[in-house]
């Protein structure tokens, strides 16, 4: 399965979002956490080989073009993407665009499952997002009083509310994430700086 973890749903009709999509911030809303959460969920409940393209203490970390490289060698695996957007974008080479075409179509065969992570929706590739069936939106709250928080550079203490906005289109949240005790299990101020050439073409 492919998932999605995006800031805003707002070019998508379906969106339900329970906070006025007007508010959102962009940034520091806890998509990569709940991208790493989600990876942490299958490493534990499923007994699943993770790979991450950012360093956590439960998966085996590998740059993105190793990741891309390598994709069709490996099976049973969950790939967590965060900033796919970089890698393949809505503005991607032709070969970028093929490589997608033949992952996505064998994703399947190999057991691999994707949750990646983006700003904005509409800068992912377009297969990327037909393939992807679940879209999920993070919110970050204020731990003390439960109010939302629109400051990317908050220093209060957090929790992530992660909503389900397709295929579910519900209100609640599927999933409340504790940033401090999340925050334990990776970097979260790691930058993701590695780079995507064009990908080996099966």
């Amino acid at each position: 399965m492919m998932t999605g973890i995006v800031g805003k749903l707002f070019t998508l009709s379906t969106s339900r979002s329970p906070v006025p999509m007007e508010d959102d911030i962009m940034c520091g809303n806890g998509k990569t956490m709940a991208n790493a959460y989600f990876c942490l969920l299958d490493s534990i409940d499923r007994d699943r080989w993770v790979i991450t393209n950012y360093h956590t203490d439960f998966s085996t970390y590998m740059g993105a073009q190793e990741i891309f490289d390598e994709f069709f060698e490996r099976e049973n695996v969950t790939y967590g993407i965060t900033e796919i957007q970089k890698f393949l974008n809505s503005l991607g080479k032709t070969q970028n665009k093929v490589w997608v075409e033949g992952a996505v179509s064998q994703r399947r065969k190999l057991g691999a499952d994707i949750i990646w992570d983006s700003q904005r929706v509409m800068s992912v590739d377009n297969r990327i997002r037909e393939h992807t069936k679940v879209y999920l939106i993070p919110k970050k709250f204020h731990k003390h009083d439960g109010t939302p928080c629109f400051d990317e550079d908050c220093m209060q203490p957090h929790f992530i509310k992660v909503y389900c906005d397709k295929p579910l289109g519900i209100i609640d949240p599927i999933a409340v994430i504790d940033c401090e005790e999340m925050g334990a299990h990776y970097n979260t101020n790691e930058l993701c700086l590695d780079n995507l050439a064009a990908p080996g073409v099966r």
